[in-house]
């Protein structure tokens, strides 16, 4: 699934994201992914189109988090109680 011109951003939720391309048609400022208050979130070999100097990936009150062959992040396993960003 390729998501141009949008972030992905999940509150209150639990699944598996798999294989998702995340793409901007112009320069965006925001991290791809927010995981904001979420539990058993898996990232698994998604891509995201990023700003220099901007994270892919913030996480907050996260728990139960996986992310695993996701370009641009090392794997990970745990919970972010605090802000983490990748």
């Amino acid at each position: 699934m390729q998501n141009r011109g949008r972030r992905y951003w999940s509150s209150s939720a639990s699944r598996l994201i798999a294989r998702l391309d995340v793409s901007f048609v112009k320069e965006d400022r925001r991290p791809a992914f927010v995981l904001d208050s979420v539990e058993g979130i898996e990232l698994e070999h998604c891509k995201a189109e990023r700003a220099d100097g901007v994270p892919g990936l913030v996480m907050m009150k996260a728990k139960g988090i996986k992310i695993h062959a996701t370009a641009g992040s090392v794997d990970f396993q745990g919970d972010s109680p605090g802000k983490k960003e990748m």
